[in-house]
């Protein structure tokens, strides 16, 4: 699977990979690499910065990782969550407006449906 880097100021930001498992990727603030830590495969908190302000760091709750919060435009995105080890998609913006964040179940990627930018109700599944 093609994980596509992305680009701030023509640097490129290329995340990483473990057995399949997406890390962190690493960030940059004013040129300096900030490189997550990680010990025993497990993540630990790498405070980022976009534009000198602070973001939510990535925080474990029972070994499972939560994706940390991250800003485009200086819009805030609400972080990845897991749930039972399953990645959900985090919420995107488009034109400023908030989306609603795709979401599995049983493995199978759900996307929400949108017209002009407008979320419409997403669909869900229930035991199907």
């Amino acid at each position: 699977m093609s994980l596509v880097p992305q680009t701030t100021r023509g640097m490129s930001l290329v995340p990483k990979t473990t057995r399949g498992i997406l890390l962190v990727q690493q960030t940059t603030t004013r040129g300096m690499l900030l490189e997550p830590q990680t010990t025993r495969g497990i993540l630990l908190v790498p405070q980022t910065t976009t534009r000198g302000m602070l973001l939510v760091p990535e925080t474990t709750t029972r070994g499972i990782l939560l994706v940390p919060q991250t800003t485009t435009r200086g819009i805030l995105l609400v972080p990845q969550t897991t749930t039972r080890g399953i990645l959900l998609v985090p919420q995107t913006t488009t034109r400023g407006i908030l989306l609603a964040p795709q979401i599995t179940t049983r493995g199978m990627l759900l996307a929400p449906q949108t017209t002009r930018g407008i979320l419409l109700v997403q669909q869900t599944t229930t035991r199907a």
